[in-house]
């Protein structure tokens, strides 16, 4: 299953401001720690959020004429 695209960018943006952490002071470490698991939980939320394909049903009508 494909991660939504608000999923996208929230691992996205974990990436530089884990950096940005790890930057300003090394003993942040913990938080970006916590901080990437937070992102892990709502991955985790975000996926079971989302209907599963079987349980998505369309039709297609041909346009009477």
């Amino acid at each position: 299953m494909r991660p939504t695209l608000r999923t996208f960018w929230l691992i996205l943006a974990a990436v530089p401001l884990a950096v940005t952490l790890l930057a300003i002071s090394p003993s942040l470490v913990n938080l970006t720690g916590y901080y990437l698991a937070f992102l892990a939980f709502l991955f985790l939320i975000d996926w079971l959020s989302c209907p599963r394909s079987s349980k998505i049903s369309f039709s297609i009508e041909e346009p009477a004429q």
